[in-house]
């Protein structure tokens, strides 16, 4: 919303919400932003050395993207990408290539969720 309380709907993206990212799942963000790391699905680095971007997918085929907003600190705001953006084909065609890498059936699995929610 913007200060006033009001939502521009030209403005509108995704949120936590839509991917059923609830403040529980908190305790899995380690484990994500590890998981997008391993698979390579980081963006250009900034003055200090830290990924101005991050990427990752989760179990259950969302696509995470991680932008730095305190650099030299590795803060981040995360937010689910939208199945529109064309980001998600880039994602996912390197991660496939990591997964199938791994042989990890939970891997594979969230690979096949990407895949279906992003076609």
């Amino acid at each position: 919303p913007n200060p006033d309380g009001r939502t521009d709907p030209a403005s509108a993206t995704y949120c936590d919400a839509h991917a059923g990212f609830t403040p529980a799942d908190m305790t899995r963000t380690p484990s994500l932003i590890r998981r997008g790391i391993a698979a390579g699905l980081v963006g250009s680095n900034d003055r200090k050395g830290d990924p101005t971007l991050l990427w990752t997918v989760d179990d259950n085929g969302w696509i995470y993207e991680a932008r730095i907003t305190i650099p030299g600190q590795a803060l981040y705001h995360g937010y689910p990408v939208l199945p529109s953006e064309a980001i998600a084909r880039n994602v996912i065609a390197r991660y496939t290539q990591w997964v199938y890498d791994r042989r990890d059936d939970q891997l594979v699995a969230s690979l096949r969720n990407a895949e279906e929610r992003y076609r």
